[in-house]
């Protein structure tokens, strides 16, 4: 939108008028002497009213940790006795739960009370539940270590109160937080368990009432799994109150709190403004998991502030009245206008409407004012267009780990990002370094791989700079658009590197040649991009070492886990039939003390040869232990998975080994769902596994079916 205006006005400047008027009615002194008393009455009082708020928190930090200072005492005092001592050491249970009991009587505010040996499980509660296991971040594993009583504050959910009591869980969403005080029961020179003193704080108002009675100010307790979730967990039961549980946690204070900062200053909770003081909790593993502080409202120092200056103010406004009036009421006719034109300009702007622009034509500085907001209008809609584009570009990164899709989408986004019609991707290779193209758009599908250093690709990441490059003459700077071809006008090679690691190039090229600001944007996206590749790569490698045997290359037990709780599922909801071989080398230990270690692994490799031989690509083969492998087979009935089985005895058999004395065998196992009636995966491995054993009671080298 363009707004014109166009005034006929004295042809001087607004300083020079404004100046003259408001210095014949003294105005620039009267504003200044109002300005400085009242920053000089509100800063000093804000400086003192912030002092004695720091000073009360510690006071209040006191009163939180005072219950758990009593409970400290009284547990060490306990676990101390020798009766208690033996109920721990023999898991006597019952004494336990009238030790607890006692204990709660003595101690209301302890609401949990748990006794638990030395491998953190539950020898009794008030309630008699035992046997769950309890975690308490470090503190109670460190407690069992080092022998001392350790005091924690940590962040709980519902079911760890269920265990408890249902009327705690009821107290709390599904996150609470509550402090801990952890006494261990020494048997002679170890450590034979721990008795576990609770108090929780979600939604319990003895703490801010205590805090206001004695201070009088209130007292907020947040608390969540992540700074985003952060939401009001306690605060004093008043008439009339600044906090109220469940409201989530001011921005200000969250932004210091997540940097593990203190907060000292003020904020403005539903419209009142209020002096704070925040300190960060921290859990047992020193992660802060919320803050805990006190507030007082400001509007006392504004009532003493706006006191002290009202005499001044009504002795001065009163002279300066009628003459205020009427130079207010000429330089109204005189600024105003431009002025509230410049103001719905900035207005309409600010509500998102990008293409306003002003003409001012009025000689003076409101002229040069409205060509400044044309610059910084043009400015910023420049920058939100960069900024918009980097967005895209960090939900792209945020969006998988998967290699093959982010390198797809990738070169998608900057296709659309930078507007370019050509886009190659090339990535090192482990082995040697050489630049292998994973991914293009707009160019001949048959590209070469490029050596170290070979061609503009190998030289930008060499040198780890983006070369650009004005209509280039090779092949590879053709675009391909349907029918014809066209010679790009640019094209640039962006190193992709990340922390002294060479990761590969990106390769975009344009009919025209890219601007300034789309320059500016190719380091971003170089840095950005090679930050997702190298975090991906690396979580491919790590993904792919904790699933596979580094002697077979087949996938280990931990990936049997996961993909036989898969293979379940579907073959239940398909109706399928699931089989399992389970085969386990005959005497192989006899060919590791005979032959040595290097011929038990070449006989390793050759077993796992033969299990992939005679699966499918979908079967799930793996190296389950030792000598023991598994093949899962999806949708194959048990008449099948046993031919498949004969044929792994009978080629392991026949497997020649020039330095073996005789013959290698193995005993084979199988199992079918739903010819074995089982309620889950690992009993039917089981199944698998008790008929592989019975293959070899029954003289080894055969096949057993279980039925």
């Amino acid at each position: 939108m363009e707004i014109k205006l166009k005034l006929i006005r004295p042809k001087l400047s607004i300083g020079i008028k404004t100046l003259a008027a408001l210095t014949i009615v003294f105005w620039v002194p009267v504003l200044a002497l109002i300005i400085a008393l009242y920053y000089t009455f509100n800063d000093r009082l804000s400086i003192e009213g912030l002092d004695t708020v720091k000073s009360t928190l510690k006071g209040a930090l006191v009163l939180y940790d005072q219950r758990t200072n009593t409970l400290h005492t009284l547990l060490d005092q306990v676990t101390s006795q020798p009766s208690v001592k033996e109920m721990i050491t023999r898991g006597n249970s019952r004494d336990l739960q009238e030790l607890l009991l006692d204990l709660g009587k003595k101690n209301t505010h302890a609401e949990i009370l748990i006794a638990v040996n030395a491998n953190q499980k539950v020898l009794s509660r008030r309630n008699g539940r035992t046997g769950d296991i309890v975690i308490l971040g470090d503190a109670l594993s460190r407690s069992l270590l080092t022998g001392e009583t350790l005091t924690s504050t940590e962040l709980i959910t519902q079911e760890f109160l269920k265990m408890e009591e249902e009327s705690l869980a009821k107290r709390i969403r599904t996150i609470g937080i509550a402090q801990f005080v952890i006494s261990p029961v020494r048997a002679g020179d170890k450590v034979a368990g721990a008795i576990i003193a609770g108090i929780l704080l979600s939604g319990e108002s003895w703490l801010g009432n205590s805090i206001h009675n004695q201070f009088g100010v209130e007292m907020a307790l947040f608390a969540g799994e992540t700074f985003e979730s952060l939401f009001l967990h306690s605060a004093a039961s008043l008439p009339r109150t600044t906090w109220i549980v469940g409201q989530p946690v001011p921005a200000g204070l969250k932004e210091e709190i997540s940097l593990g900062r203190p907060y000292y200053g003020n904020l403005v909770i539903d419209g009142i403004n209020n002096i704070t003081a925040f300190e960060p909790v921290r859990d047992s593993r020193n992660r802060v998991i919320g803050a805990i502080g006190i507030s007082s409202p400001a509007k006392n120092i504004a009532a003493i502030v706006a006191g002290s200056i009202g005499k001044v103010l009504v002795f001065v406004m009163s002279g300066a009245l009628l003459i205020a009036i009427f130079i207010t009421v000429v330089i109204y006719l005189d600024v105003t206008r431009p002025i509230k034109t410049l103001v719905h300009s900035m207005q309409r702007f600010e509500e998102g409407d990008m293409n306003t622009s002003i003409e001012l034509k009025t000689g003076d500085e409101f002229e040069k004012l409205g060509n400044c907001f044309n610059s910084m209008a043009e400015s910023v809609r420049r920058r939100d267009n960069r900024l918009k584009k980097h967005y895209e570009v960090a939900k792209l990164l945020m969006s998988t780990i998967d290699l093959s899709e982010l390198t797809d989408k990738i070169l998608n986004i900057v296709m659309d990002v930078t507007e370019s019609q050509l886009g190659i991707l090339y990535l090192c290779n482990d082995a040697d370094s050489n630049l292998v193209p994973v991914a293009h758009y707009g160019c001949r599908s048959e590209l070469p791989t490029l050596k170290q250093g070979e061609g503009l690709p190998g030289r930008a990441l060499q040198e780890t700079r983006c070369i650009i490059v004005n209509q280039p003459a090779d092949r590879d700077g053709v675009i391909e658009m349907g029918f014809v071809q066209s010679v790009p006008a640019e094209i640039a090679y962006i190193p992709l590197a990340f922390n002294n690691s060479r990761i590969g190039v990106l390769v975009i090229g344009n009919i025209n040649k890219y601007s300034p600001d789309e320059r500016e944007l190719f380091h971003y996206l170089g840095n950005q991009i090679a930050v997702a590749l190298d975090n991906t790569i690396i979580h491919r490698r790590i993904q792919d070492l904790s699933i596979t045997d580094p002697l077979t290359g087949l996938n280990n037990r931990r990936y049997l886990e996961i993909r036989l709780e898969e293979e379940w599922s579907r073959c239940n909801r398909l109706n399928e039939p699931l089989s399992i071989i389970l085969a386990d080398l005959d005497n192989f230990k006899s060919v590791n003390d005979t032959y040595g270690h290097d011929r038990g692994d070449e006989v390793l490799k050759n077993m796992a040869k033969i299990m992939q031989k005679h699966s499918r690509k979908e079967d799930v083969v793996v190296r389950y232990g030792g000598e023991e492998f598994v093949i899962v087979q999806a949708n194959m009935s048990n008449y099948e998975a046993v031919k498949k089985a004969q044929a792994i005895n009978d080629a392991v058999r026949n497997s020649k080994y020039s330095w073996a004395k005789g013959e290698i065998t193995v005993s084979v196992g199988v199992a079918t769902f739903p010819d074995m009636q089982v309620d889950n995966p690992v009993h039917l491995l089981h199944l698998a596994d008790k008929a592989m054993y019975k293959a070899k009671t029954n003289g080894k080298d055969r096949v057993v079916i279980c039925t």
